[in-house]
């Protein structure tokens, strides 16, 4: 969702609700008069497709009108999954024109005018509920019940439509009929809100996918995977200039905090990074550790706006690092274990394959096969790295550490394999044959969870344990193996696992305090 947004203006909205998009189309978006049957023809048919929730929902209020339903204000209210917004909502009304798309941030909902609102307990409650505003009780009951009776509607209605993860989605309906809404037309209105509902659940699927799609992947790759684009070696080859954000002394700074002091400093440096890249209409493609690689595609741009979008980005990102260091947030850590923040942009230009690698069950090698195969996660691709997770508390200590050793043994078979076997889809073997891998294994306290800014984040794990893992993963060579493991994972191994084993001596590794048993198997 882009930060710019609209100037709702003449209408107002709460705190924390925002103007996305507007149409004022109006009555002209639908035929002057029409049938129940007519409108209901509409929806089974025509209704399908109208891509855009906003001017269906548009259309369809101007047609109950011109079928003669008395309804004067109508919205709509759907729950999404989103880091920034907590649902979107829909405002139409007969006598301004206007229907607007608006975003609520999560401190939307905790206010006292919502909490009051008869919306809050059809979201939460999945009550239908009834206003009477002809009444001063009715009309008192609430901030907008009071302000919708001094507009002249006498009845307010409020009721649930479908599910949307934990909250409902919602629809309200006004009238300014006196009476309320007659008596005849209350079937007739739920009847074509049913219809409706149909709809707004296909569309909600669809932007909730679209959301967590931008969040994960961005908007250009998440828009590729979302129109198909998801097999092994789907791409293509772009010119672009490349964006590469690192900060100076992670790794210390990761062995010295814990992991929700590293996540949040970390959240601040990703925030301010990605909010210059997005900002200037970059699409970020990976966080890795602590590093950001970003593009911006000149075929989007042209090459001298490409360029320009770039070092404009860069140049605010490194405002944005300096601003962080002037006034540290009060949530982050003592400023005494981290400040100043360092980093280092690179920017160059060239051709690169935008598009899938990976392994066939989870994209981004033969080796995600022998992780996912042994109940691994694979948590991210790192350029030719593989970071993966042995979850202590799904497989048991002993448990995760066998399937962690097992798996090891089998990448390295596969690759064994792929060595004395080349599909012949690769490139000649006089290139790159024979593949060698280094393998690391480590058991310890992660940090399991998102990093990354407010309109795009990454799932990954943390801390001093991943560092220790890479460390020990860097002896391979020097050693003259191919797969390693510290004592701590020896010790987690049932014994026949145990078996075999070679023990390699004590190595320091970078930042730990004292030297770490190694052993190959």
């Amino acid at each position: 969702m882009n930060k710019a947004f609209l100037d709702p203006a003449p209408r107002t909205y709460a705190p924390h609700v925002y103007l996305l998009a507007r149409s004022s189309r109006g009555p002209s978006c639908a035929p002057e008069t029409l049938s129940i049957d007519q409108l209901n023809s509409w929806l089974l048919h025509e209704a399908t497709r109208i891509d855009d929730v906003m001017l269906m929902f548009e259309e369809f209020m101007w047609r109950c009108k011109a079928a003669g339903l008395a309804i004067d204000r109508a919205t709509l209210h759907i729950g999404t999954l989103h880091p920034r917004v907590i649902g979107f909502s829909w405002v139409w009304n007969s006598q301004d024109y206007f229907c607007d798309e608006v975003a609520a941030d999560a401190n939307a909902t905790k206010s006292e005018a919502f909490t009051r609102n008869p919306l809050f307990h059809v979201i939460n409650e999945g009550q239908t509920i009834k206003v009477d505003l002809e009444s001063e009780e009715g009309a008192n009951s609430a901030p907008l019940m009071r302000e919708l009776a001094d507009q002249g509607y006498t009845t307010y209605v409020a009721l649930p439509l479908s599910s949307s993860h934990e909250k409902r989605n919602a629809m309200t309906l006004a009238t300014r009929k006196p009476g309320g809404f007659p008596p005849a037309e209350k079937d007739l209105i739920r009847n074509l809100i049913d219809l409706l509902a149909l709809h707004i659940e296909r569309h909600i699927v669809q932007r909730i996918a679209r959301n967590v799609a931008d969040t994960y992947l961005g908007p250009i790759a998440g828009q590729r995977v979302l129109d198909g684009e998801i097999k092994r070696g789907d791409g293509e080859a772009i010119k672009a200039v490349v964006f590469m954000a690192d900060m100076r002394g992670f790794t210390q700074l990761a062995d010295r905090l814990s992991g929700p002091e590293v996540t949040a400093i970390l959240n601040a440096y990703f925030d301010r990074i990605s909010d210059a890249v997005l900002n200037h209409g970059g699409d970020i493609l990976k966080f890795m550790g602590d590093g950001i690689l970003a593009v911006f595609d000149q075929k989007t741009f042209g090459e001298t706006a490409a360029a320009n979008a770039a070092v404009k980005a860069a140049k605010a990102a490194l405002e944005a690092i300096d601003e962080l260091n002037r006034n540290p947030p009060e949530d982050l850590p003592d400023p005494i274990h981290w400040h100043p923040l360092k980093i280092g942009i690179g920017l160059h230009r060239g051709e690169v394959f935008f598009g899938n690698v990976g392994g066939e069950e989870r994209l981004d090698f033969t080796i995600s096969d022998a992780v996912l195969n042994h109940g691994g996660d694979i948590l991210k691709f790192m350029g030719d790295g593989i970071l993966a997770v042995f979850d202590q508390k799904t497989f048991g200590e002993t448990a995760a550490a066998n399937a962690a050793v097992k798996a090891a043994k089998a990448a390295l078979e596969a690759i064994d394999e792929l060595n004395r076997n080349p599909p012949e889809d690769l490139p000649d073997p006089i290139h790159w044959h024979p593949l060698k891998i280094g393998i690391g294994l480590h058991r310890g306290e992660v940090f399991f969870g998102n990093v990354g800014g407010e309109e795009r984040l990454d799932f990954t794990v943390i801390g001093r344990a991943v560092n220790e893992t890479s460390r020990v993963e860097s002896l391979c060579k020097p050693l003259g193996r191919a797969l390693l493991l510290t004592e701590p994972v020896r010790a987690a191994l049932s014994g026949d696992l145990q078996t075999g084993l070679n023990a390699m001596g004590e190595h320091a590794l970078r930042g730990v305090g004292k030297p770490v048993a190694i052993f190959a198997a």
